[in-house]
């Protein structure tokens, strides 16, 4: 499957992803309002915010009302910004992402079993 190229996204834009991943479409407004009671965000901070997601192409905004919807997915963001992670601190080496959090036993026993079945995947052919 081919990935889109999502832009970089800030800590303060994704926590406008979140609320429309969960709510979608939503006015400008009303993420304002969500975002003014969880962390105390005013109505400028927030559209800022939405204005940046907009001009991005990661957000698109609609009348009447401002209505606001994602244009990627919570997975494509997360996959973006886990590949640009592993690519700036481990020089693109998933093996030395992964032996780095074995050697620092920050994996529990079911963390490992979970990644056992996932490498179990790429070791067995595809279905037809």
């Amino acid at each position: 499957m081919m990935r889109k190229d999502v832009p970089k996204i800030t800590n303060g834009e994704l926590k406008i992803l979140e609320i429309l991943w969960k709510e979608s479409p939503l006015s400008a407004g009303s993420i304002a309002s969500i975002l003014n009671k969880s962390i105390t965000w005013n109505r400028n901070t927030t559209y800022t915010f939405i204005k940046r997601l907009v001009d991005k192409k990661v957000v698109s905004r609609t009348e009447p009302g401002f209505m606001c919807k994602p244009l990627f997915t919570r997975e494509e963001v997360r996959f973006s910004e886990a590949k640009s992670f592993i690519d700036r601190i481990y020089e693109g080496s998933l093996r030395v992402l992964m032996a780095n959090f074995v050697n620092s036993k920050g994996l529990t026993k079911d963390d490992a079993k979970e990644i056992r079945k996932l490498l179990d995947k790429i070791d067995k052919p595809a279905k037809k």
